[in-house]
């Protein structure tokens, strides 16, 4: 490259960067603009209007519109506790912040303010309300640090996004907005595909999508995010995924959100992706007090904890109505509480529960721990069931007609029922092979309301069970297709270790009649078993020291 053409490139550099200029702004008025929206309109690419302490009222400091600028508009000390936009809106005089619809991408940036009182302007062709605080279409901006409180809207509350808005929020906060219809905290409608990283979304309630709602083909990913004490009407205490939306959740947590169906999440035609997320003591009316799917919608759930969620049905996940499958992987289940399913139960639905703890769990009536009914088929895995409690069925319950569980490979252990202390099905097909079924309290290990669906059962260990192990609808099934009744001789049940001694019966090649049914029960090896004692003469013992 030429020294001439080279000095001329780092010489316009030079002055592109000096170029840029910081707009001071004053909620008196004063400074090198009056208000927030003649800050913007002074601006140019690169620049930044910095907004003293204080609050910001009237006209020019509310329905601010960024008009497609790649500017900055932040507070000075970057606290959004000192520096507040209040839109001063009503039902009769609506107004909202900020406008991004001029295809702004991630350069025109929000940070460090607070956001209250707006109230989304009614819109065609619905005439409703929309983005009470913030309004995006077909804009990406990136906003950060900011705070949403007592925003209102039909839909979205704080934030409305609409047709493929791809903004980034970061470690925003999102307290108490109300939305008549949909996502008290973010909605986000056809093809939006934002980012939103540690942001809180705390008390705010709609009729559906209490924290977020994600609608008609969108694919919001959320990333340590917190979702506490939301509440919608209807679906989605925390978030609402509808028709097509499938959400992407890692590390989140629901913490006392509620709602009718799907205390904590809700799917309705959509598979999200949840993956290590905590849903913590949310409650559902109906169905889900943690998560509820409905509609041929397969969500995907792995590494989550459920604790102390309750529901009518389910009240750790719900899985209702034809097609719906999620797939439930190495997560627990603990002191959930429901009528029915007190860990998780399937209506119609088909979940895969793989490598899963189900303990602590009640039901008041069918499946402390699963519960499976109107044609449900759940597959359980690789899965520990233990000291779970219900009416009927401690462990799991099948009922009514054509509601067909399959149990492969898992621990069923110290489940509690009058009825079927560890199984109960009626008028279903129960398939369980390669299981350990063992201290049932309360009653027989099984119990089968209906002979003509009698459970089959293969390479199963049914053990400990003061009112009967191989009795009632199972007595003809011992001795054959590798059953039998011995001590699994777990390590340490009573601690919560069900890995299995050296000298268990349950592991491959030690079955007591011979037969290959290869590992018995959730777990392997995991401690040694007694130290076997070599009888020898007194000569033989001398012979050793000579």
């Amino acid at each position: 490259m030429r020294p001439a053409l080279l000095l001329l490139l780092v010489h316009g550099l030079s002055v592109a960067a000096v170029s840029a200029r910081t707009w001071h702004i004053f909620p008196n008025g004063s400074g090198d603009a009056p208000t927030i929206q003649a800050g913007i309109d002074s601006a140019v690419t690169g620049d930044t209007v910095e907004l003293a302490a204080g609050t910001y009222l009237g006209s020019g400091n509310k329905d601010v519109d960024y008009m497609g600028k790649p500017v900055t508009v932040r507070s000075a000390s970057g606290n959004p506790e000192d520096c507040f936009i209040d839109c001063e809106a009503t039902v009769t005089d609506r107004h909202r912040a900020f406008v991004f619809q001029s295809q702004e991408t991630e350069a025109s940036r929000l940070e460090g303010v607070t956001i209250r009182n707006g109230w989304g302007p009614n819109a065609p062709p619905l005439n409703q309300s929309n983005g009470g605080a913030i309004y995006c279409n077909r804009a990406s901006p990136t906003i950060e640090n900011c705070v949403f409180e007592n925003n209102h809207a039909t839909n979205g509350a704080a934030i409305y996004l609409l047709e493929f808005s791809h903004p980034e929020l970061m470690s925003c906060s999102f307290t108490e907005n109300p939305a008549g219809d949909k996502g008290g905290g973010i909605y986000l409608f056809q093809n939006c595909y934002p980012t939103v990283a540690d942001c809180e979304f705390i008390g705010n309630t709609a009729g559906n999508g209490g924290g977020v709602c994600a609608d008609e083909g969108s694919f919001p990913t959320f990333v340590r995010c917190v979702f506490a004490d939301n509440r919608a009407r209807v679906y989605g205490g925390g978030v609402y995924c509808r028709l097509f939306s499938p959400a992407v959740l890692r590390e989140c947590s629901f913490v006392g959100d509620s709602a009718r169906h799907g205390g904590g999440l809700a799917a309705f035609s959509s598979c999200p992706e949840i993956r290590d997320c905590a849903f913590t003591e949310n409650r559902a009316d109906l169905h889900g007090g943690g998560v509820h799917c409905e509609s041929a919608s397969h969500a995907s759930v792995e590494g989550c904890l459920f604790r102390g969620n309750e529901s009518e049905n389910g009240g750790g996940l719900a899985c209702w109505s034809p097609n719906s499958a999620p797939r439930v992987s190495g997560s627990r289940f603990l002191e959930n509480r429901a009528v029915y399913g007190g860990g998780i139960w399937a209506s119609a639905s088909s979940p895969g529960i793989i490598d899963c703890i189900l303990t602590g769990n009640y039901a008041g009536d069918l499946g402390g721990g699963i519960m499976c009914t109107n044609g449900g088929a759940p597959v359980v895995e690789r899965s520990l069931v233990a000291w779970n409690e219900a009416l009927r069925g401690g462990g799991l319950a099948c009922w009514p007609t054509n509601s067909d569980a399959t149990v492969v490979a898992s621990t069923f252990y110290g489940n509690t029922a009058p009825n079927g202390s560890e199984l109960y099905c009626r008028g279903s097909w129960l398939e369980v092979e390669r299981t350990i079924v063992v201290a049932g309290v309360g009653s027989e290990a099984v119990r089968c309301v209906d002979p003509t669906h009698p459970p089959t059962f293969t390479c199963v260990d049914v053990f400990g069970h003061p009112s009967g192990d191989w009795v009632g609808c199972i007595e003809d099934q011992s001795g054959i297709n590798g059953d039998f009744s011995a001590d699994p001789l777990f390590c340490d049940a009573p601690a919560g270790d069900f890995t299995l001694r050296g000298d268990s019966p349950c592991l491959p090649g030690q079955h007591p009649d011979g037969f290959d049914c290869g590992l018995i029960g959730a777990f392997g090896e995991g401690c040694t078993g007694p130290t076997a004692v070599e009888h020898t003469s007194w000569g033989g013992v001398k012979a050793m020291f000579r």
